[in-house]
């Protein structure tokens, strides 16, 4: 899939669009395009700029981590708590926000 033409016209927007560096680190080097999340039915290259970030290949791999790891936590909670008290937990933290 990254060898499609329309995802190498996709990359190319983004880092020209977003500028060619890490937006964690300001790294020019092995720059990647991470797709914090994914839409069912979208091909990669079917996002907005702004839903996509700019990552060297260190802090994609972190990121990509993190997110692992809060979806594991996430599901964790709703196996042993059920949809109420995530639904419960996400409106205290929007709430907490806002405050």
């Amino acid at each position: 899939m990254l060898e499609n033409p329309k995802w190498e016209a996709f990359r190319r927007d983004v880092l020209s669009a977003k500028g060619a560096t890490c937006e964690e680190c300001g790294s020019t080097y092995g720059l990647q395009v991470h797709h914090p999340y994914y839409r069912r039915g979208c091909d990669p290259w079917q996002y907005k700029t702004s839903e996509v970030r700019v990552l060297c290949r260190e802090h994609h791999m972190t990121a990509e981590k993190l997110e692992d790891s809060a979806l594991l936590a996430f599901w964790a909670a709703y196996c042993r708590h059920g949809f109420k008290f995530l639904q419960n937990s996400i409106v205290s933290n929007i709430t907490t926000a806002r405050e």
